[in-house]
């Protein structure tokens, strides 16, 4: 994760490339927004599908524990619960 990346706050990308990366995050209180989570990348996952297949679903806020936040599909069809089972 780049350096500035952490000095600024949170935005979607920043999020998505530490959860690719494994790279530590930031404390809850920046990670609440729903949007922050729910923005699509290129190939249209969101910061939850990537949460969900790299096993850091403990930083993802509670009210986005939903039928509705893990059924949103990325372009490939997939869904967070199916990345969280792949």
């Amino acid at each position: 994760l780049p350096l500035h990346h952490i000095a600024m706050p949170m935005d979607a990308a920043a999020l998505q490339a530490a959860l690719l990366s494994g790279a530590p995050l930031p404390a809850a209180a920046e990670l609440a927004s729903v949007e922050l989570w729910l923005s699509p990348n290129a190939a249209g996952s969101t910061a939850l599908h990537l949460a969900a297949r790299h096993g850091r679903l403990a930083h993802v806020p509670e009210d986005l524990f939903s039928i509705a936040a893990f059924t949103k599909r990325n372009s490939a069809g997939y869904t967070p619960l199916h990345h969280a089972f792949m």
